[in-house]
């Protein structure tokens, strides 16, 4: 659980939030850091899951006043079962159990600090790891960048994830969780990632998130601009006067800078049904482009009609990998539709790719966010507790 301190009496639920977001306001000081844990879900809709560990696991059964402890050389099944949670031999408890040890606890396999609360939600399990701030981090940072960058890019990639983290915990609606392990919210694979060096470049920013005007920041990145990273106005439909377009000029290097993807006629004729078009396209070509260059929206037109579509829309139904941007020009090929473009991911915030070149040049963490993130300031997240 997280540790007592002046910041326990924070209440639950909208109020504690509001509290929560007045005291990161007043916190503009350096500041100690206390454990603050995350509640981070793992799994959401698997009626069973295995559990190990190289030490003892005490599980604890709050409705059921239990404890006991598990002592197996062999992974233990857990399952959802009548409203209840049996974990292998061990017996059958109410929902929710806990679950923690000195070590890390293995989850299908993979390693997590801290402790694992498991829900049973009308016979599915719903997994969740409360973990500390810090070593959140550590699973997380080396899944979003590559370990084997340089020192500033990974303190820079930590501050905006950590303040990235602390938004979600902030705005979260579910007394469950503050965010999952998704793209949703942030890539993380627990403690078999760590990278010690990695772990060291963490620690150096310790509590730091980036702040505006006195408020906790609302931050994102993305792999790889493609020289120039969009608005989220733009994007979204939101003014954020700290997430504008900025010429990027240092991710050239990146693997993603330029690409090109091919669809067919057909394909297209799919996609366009997933969203209950029936049209097959002999043109596609983008209306109206924004601020960056990037596509805004997409005319498709076939002998009897045409339509319109966002583009972010026509990237999710293609798949964003696969359409890697809104940084592109379409035509028409021998067979379909030919797309060329620049860049990988939505653009809005930190270009991971540039902030990479910008640190190879031996730029400082400190410039780097500023860059991206004009108007912003690198501040000391307040001392507080985990609960809301």
């Amino acid at each position: 659980m997280p540790s007592k301190n002046f910041f326990s009496f924070l209440p639950s639920g909208s109020s504690g939030r509001l509290l929560l977001a007045f005291l990161l306001m007043i916190s503009l000081v350096p500041a100690s850091i206390s454990a603050l844990d995350l509640k981070v879900l793992l799994i959401r809709s698997s009626p069973a899951a295995e559990i190990s560990c190289s030490t003892a696991i005490t599980l604890e059964s709050p409705s059921d006043h239990s404890s006991i402890t598990i002592l197996s050389t062999k992974p233990v099944r857990i399952t959802a079962e009548q409203g209840r949670i049996s974990v292998g031999q061990f017996g059958v408890f109410s929902s929710p159990i806990r679950l923690r040890s000195e070590q890390p606890v293995r989850l299908n396999g993979r390693a997590y600090r801290g402790s694992l609360t498991v829900h049973n939600r009308s016979g599915i399990l719903l997994v969740v790891n409360e973990v500390d701030l810090e070593q959140y981090l550590y699973g997380v940072v080396p899944r979003e960048i590559s370990k084997t960058w340089s020192a500033e890019v990974i303190k820079a990639q930590a501050v905006v994830a950590r303040t990235f983290a602390l938004r979600l915990r902030l705005d979260g609606e579910n007394p469950l969780y503050d965010l999952d392990n998704s793209t949703f919210s942030q890539m993380y694979e627990g403690a078999d990632i760590e990278d010690a060096r990695v772990n060291g470049y963490i620690d150096q920013t310790s509590g730091e998130v980036l702040a505006y005007k006195n408020v906790l920041a609302q931050v994102y990145y993305h792999s790889t601009c493609g020289g120039e990273t969009e608005s989220a106005e733009d994007l979204w439909g939101k003014f954020v006067p700290y997430l504008q377009s900025v010429t990027c000029r240092f991710c050239a290097p990146s693997p993603y800078f330029s690409w090109t993807f091919r669809l067919s006629t057909r394909d297209v004729e799919k996609l366009l049904k997933k969203k209950g078009f029936d049209l097959l396209p002999e043109t596609v070509r983008v209306k109206r482009l924004t601020a960056s260059r990037r596509a805004g929206v997409l005319v498709f037109s076939g002998k009897k009609a045409s339509l319109e579509m966002k583009a972010n829309d026509f990237r999710t139904l293609a798949g964003t990998k696969e359409l890697k941007s809104l940084l592109f020009t379409v035509r028409s090929g021998p067979s379909g539709f030919i797309f060329e473009g620049h860049g990988f991911g939505h653009g809005v915030g930190m270009c991971q790719w540039g902030a990479k070149g910008m640190s190879d040049q031996g730029m400082e963490y400190l410039r780097i966010l500023q860059y991206y993130f004009r108007g912003t300031k690198v501040v000391r997240a307040p001392q507080m507790a985990g609960n809301r």
